[in-house]
């Protein structure tokens, strides 16, 4: 299995996050006692309506930003960019849609014309766009940021794209290189929980950490790969992936299932094989092909 992955589909969790976004606003407004609606009803059908129009652009400015934004800024700074983005839009595409449905504040249903809404929404945009702003942005940050970055770590990880390059702003700086005669355990195995620190298996890369992969468990330390790798010169290894670095002591065997060659760790962890390294693998675990 591979960690990091999430266990419910785009689909699933978005549909679900919404959901919960509408209950909550919906709370929110009915403790308010919005009377300018009017029934309880309709004020719940006018937040399903706004929450998910809301969902929908948040979520696909969130994905371009985190996407192709600066990469020089973290996953969550471009996801919250992306939703900030989003905000002047909605705070005129919710009350334009809302009227035409017929649904929402006396204030917008009353408009007889596309003029009248539109003086009454110059009045209330200040307030609109920094409600979308700030509590939208916020609500779909802890609704679905998560999902986003297990998802990103995942795809990452597995190398199928959306790897999100290492700075060096957001890196500590590279270790020293070891001085000859020196000790060949890596240095990051001090960053580990002491319980967990024991002989090294596999490398891989998540986002800005490298998860370390030991026979008494895993947990990630903030570093590139490649200073991960280089302090492991003294342990026999190989890189199998852009992504990933397995020791020969932590490899059960090597695996091709339906074409694709992966690593199993004697933990059952499998890593994939890219074909651009698996020459490497099969020269250096020969002993351990299926």
């Amino acid at each position: 299995m591979m960690h990091g992955q999430s266990s419910l589909t785009f689909w699933q969790h978005h549909s679900l996050a919404t959901i919960g976004a509408i209950f909550v606003v919906s709370i929110s407004r009915l403790t308010g006692r919005m009377a300018d609606i009017g029934r309880q009803s309709d004020i719940v059908l006018h937040t399903a309506l706004i929450v998910t129009i809301s969902s929908v652009l948040f979520t696909v400015s969130a994905f371009l930003m985190m996407r192709y934004g600066p990469e020089r800024l973290s996953l969550r700074m471009r996801a919250i960019l992306g939703c900030a983005a989003s905000a002047p839009l909605l705070a005129v595409t919710n009350p334009l849609i809302s009227w035409v449905v017929g649904i929402g504040p006396e204030w917008m249903i009353e408009a007889t014309t596309r003029e009248d809404l539109i003086a009454s929404l110059k009045v209330r945009m200040p307030l609109a766009f920094s409600g979308y702003l700030l509590l939208g942005t916020t609500i779909w940050m802890v609704f679905n940021f998560g999902w986003w970055q297990r998802f990103w770590a995942a795809r990452a990880a597995a190398g199928t794209g959306f790897h999100v390059p290492e700075t060096a702003a957001a890196m500590p700086a590279a270790d020293p290189p070891a001085e000859p005669g020196a000790s060949p355990r890596p240095l990051f195995l001090d960053k580990l929980p002491v319980h967990k620190q024991g002989d090294v298996w596999a490398l891989s890369s998540e986002l800005h950490y490298v998860r370390v992969y030991t026979s008494r468990g895993h947990d990630l330390v903030l570093m590139r790969l490649s200073d991960a790798i280089r302090q492991c010169d003294g342990i026999e290894g190989v890189q199998v992936h852009r992504s990933h670095w397995v020791a020969q002591d932590g490899v059960d065997a090597v695996e091709t299932i339906d074409g694709r060659m992966q690593v199993r760790l004697r933990n059952d962890v499998t890593l994939p094989v890219s074909r651009s390294y698996s020459g490497a693998v099969r020269n250096a675990l020969a002993a351990r092909l299926a």
